[in-house]
Parts: C-alpha cells; sequence; structure tokens
C-alpha cells in the first residue's frame, strides 16, 4: 500500500513512459465547477482528450471531488461519482486515480 507523498503519481508517470504513453494529468481544480452540470462536462472532457490524443489519463487526488455515494447529501456528489464511472467502464486507455489511502 502507498501512503500519502509515497510517489503514486510519479509510479502512473513511469507505467505511462513503459507503455509508451504520454500522461493527461488533471486535478480537482481543473475538473470542479462552481456550477451544475460543468464538473460531469470536464470530466467527459478529460477522457475524451485522453481518448483522442492516445494518452495515459491520471486523475490527481480523485479522493477530493469523489466522495462514497452512501455519504452523499446533493445530486451533485452523486453525478460526479456517476460520470466517472460510466467514463471508466467505456474508456479504452489506462486511467490511474491518485488517491490518498487512510
Amino acid at each position: 500500500m502507498v501512503r500519502r507523498a509515497g510517489g503514486k503519481s510519479e509510479y502512473a508517470r513511469h507505467l505511462a513512459k513503459e507503455m509508451g504513453l504520454s500522461v493527461l494529468q488533471k486535478r480537482a481544480s481543473e475538473l470542479q465547477s462552481m456550477f451544475l452540470g460543468e464538473s460531469e462536462k470536464n470530466i467527459a472532457c478529460a477522457f475524451r482528450q485522453a481518448r483522442e490524443k492516445k494518452k495515459f489519463l491520471i486523475f490527481d487526488e480523485a479522493d477530493s471531488f469523489l466522495q462514497d455515494r452512501t455519504n452523499a447529501v446533493s445530486n451533485w456528489e452523486i453525478s460526479h461519482v456517476n460520470e466517472m464511472l460510466t467514463w471508466m467502464e467505456s474508456h479504452p486507455l489506462v486511467i490511474a486515480e491518485i488517491s490518498i489511502v487512510r
């Protein structure tokens, strides 16, 4: 198990290099929006960019914007996770979601 600040992103970059893929890295600040539905559009855009450019997609600190749906208070919390999961199921390339292990 990798601990916080344990090189998780570096390991994902290493995997990409070994597979001959360049990296497309997205952070929560690039995906989250204060406007309803925009975060989901940003998540979809990240997957489309990775597919079109044939890049290894890394979501850095994914747990900061993807929460357990069972504890969700608002619909948007559920829709962020749903958007991510549906794209993950159909995405043809490699994805790394880097999260803090608790």
